[in-house]
């Protein structure tokens, strides 16, 4: 499981400097009620050891997102342009 280190070094590494935000959303199971509680349903959710992290840095030119993943040698480009024609 990833830690808050190896975030920092693996952005640090495929974007070559050091993020400005790092968020960590902890994760959770749920052992009932998966999506009852907004009808009045009984739920139990549980924290796990697991987590999802996200690093953020501005850009220089301010036209693309990319979303490396850890995990893969693949990285995901958003142009921040056509995101804003379609809205």
């Amino acid at each position: 499981m990833p830690h808050e280190h190896d975030v920092l070094a693996a952005f640090a590494a495929r974007i070559g400097r050091q993020p400005t935000v790092l968020a960590r959303a902890p994760g959770r199971i749920n052992l009932i009620g998966e999506h009852t509680d907004y009808n009045d349903g009984f739920v139990l959710p549980m924290s796990i050891n697991q987590a999802t992290y996200i690093a953020l840095a501005p850009r220089d030119d301010d036209r693309t997102w990319r979303l490396p993943n850890p995990y893969s040698c693949y990285n995901k480009l958003f142009m921040i342009v056509k995101i804003l024609k379609t809205r």
